[in-house]
């Protein structure tokens, strides 16, 4: 995601981890835990973050995250689709007054390349859930957008020669 993050061109990405991959992190930090980042301020908190049981991590990651969230600045958590529909989580939602809503993405994610040749099928749908702290304090109902798809080839118009063989019959309603 860091590398994402720059190639768009992101004037500063500052990737922290709970363990140092040898990515080139700019440090560990467990972001669960107590411990504040090395970075003064963020405009922009990005994860991935782990689900954990009946997605409680993925929760304590929301909560974590709104705690620190500065005024001004915006949260996005990639989580499935549907995470927001657990009446145990409204408080991050529907209820929250920084929840400001979900970018559906419209294709599924690829995690992994396979290389034994069989195509890939994943089955989780995702979405970024945002949340922003406005230095106004006004609170606007959350939006769902609609991640723009991958460019597919269209289907082919209905040939001139391929109306003709369909019998006049076909274009009739009865």
């Amino acid at each position: 995601m860091v590398e994402a993050l720059r190639q768009q061109g992101c004037a500063r990405v500052y990737a922290s981890d709970i363990v140092d991959y040898g990515w080139g992190q700019d440090e560990v930090l467990d972001f669960l835990l107590a411990q504040m980042p090395r970075l003064a301020r963020f405009d922009l908190g990005i994860t991935n973050p782990p689900f954990g049981q009946g997605g409680r991590q993925a929760t304590a990651f929301i909560g974590a995250g709104l705690q620190r969230l500065p005024v001004g600045a915006m949260l996005a958590l990639l989580l499935p689709t549907d995470f927001d529909s657990a009446k145990t989580r409204a408080c991050y939602f529907g209820d929250c007054p920084h929840f400001v809503g979900k970018i559906i993405l419209r294709e599924r994610i690829v995690w992994f390349q396979r290389s034994d040749g069989i195509r890939e099928a994943p089955k989780e749908n995702s979405a970024w859930f945002m949340w922003a702290r406005n230095p106004l304090r006004v609170r606007h109902p959350p939006m769902i957008l609609y991640a723009p798809a991958t460019a597919r080839k269209e289907p082919k118009p209905l040939s001139a020669t391929n109306h003709a063989r369909r019998g006049a019959h076909d274009d009739e309603t009865d």
